[in-house]
């Protein structure tokens, strides 16, 4: 953005008292330094870098960012936040060592969580999800072989996340050769537990060199088929209606 245009856009939004939603994308030229209008709802930023103190805000959309930002800042300053949306979370954005203690805040308000490209281990999130106690839909995709154990899913669950009603994963993993053990690991994410008490079905592939596990229906767009893959899919439901 023009530094010209960028001043006079941080000059005008401290006047937009009724301003109910905000979407900056791309730059990080802005810092939104300013309070916004208090009936500022909805907003759109690239990263953290581009925002202050907004309480108000109940939805947010942020292209990256790290665990530790969510952790000590962004709940900490959004406390309304009910639903939030994430392209990018990993440790490239964090500003400070990741640190979980009982001082992080916790958002207590937060209904729907996405995060699109979780670049963290399983025990992350799992600390992580302590913070969330109340969340009823979780969207995640992730490329950690700890992420595809159905046992430790379904502790969590019980444990920090009993809220939670609609659950869709992506879980993909690449390696040299793939264990027959693999195959029985992902296959527990078709037991009773997901499928009858929460009606979570998945299907998985595994290929000489890679293994995904999803939710049915799939959660993105596209979809890229391995050579020499095989897929696995739950009994109770049908491939073709997905």
């Amino acid at each position: 953005i023009d530094k010209n245009v960028s001043f006079q856009l941080q000059s005008i939004l401290p006047l937009l008292s009724q301003l109910n939603s905000f979407h900056l994308l791309d730059s990080n030229d802005i810092h939104l330094t300013h309070p916004f209008s208090s009936n500022l709802q909805i907003l759109t930023i690239p990263t953290i870098v581009s925002l202050s103190k907004t309480s108000s805000i109940t939805n947010l959309t942020i292209s990256g960012c790290s665990l530790d930002q969510l952790s000590y800042y962004i709940f900490k300053h959004l406390p309304l936040l009910t639903c939030l949306d994430i392209k990018h979370c990993s440790s490239y954005y964090s500003q400070v060592g990741i640190r979980f203690d009982d001082e992080r805040s916790k958002a207590v308000h937060l209904k729907q969580l996405m995060i699109f490209n979780f670049e963290y281990g399983f025990e992350y999130f799992k600390n992580f999800a302590k913070q969330i106690p109340k969340l009823t839909t979780l969207q995640l995709c992730a490329t950690s072989l700890d992420m595809m154990n159905a046992h430790q899913w379904k502790q969590l669950i019980l444990s920090s996340l009993s809220y939670l009603t609609d659950f869709k994963f992506i879980f993909y993993y690449q390696f040299q050769t793939h264990t027959v053990e693999l195959n029985t690991q992902l296959n527990e994410f078709q037991n009773e537990f997901w499928t009858e008490q929460h009606h979570w079905y998945t299907e998985y592939s595994l290929s000489t060199c890679s293994a995904t596990i999803y939710t049915i229906p799939y959660m993105v767009d596209s979809y890229q088929l391995e050579y020499e893959s095989n897929r696995y899919g739950n009994q109770l439901i049908n491939t073709f209606d997905k």
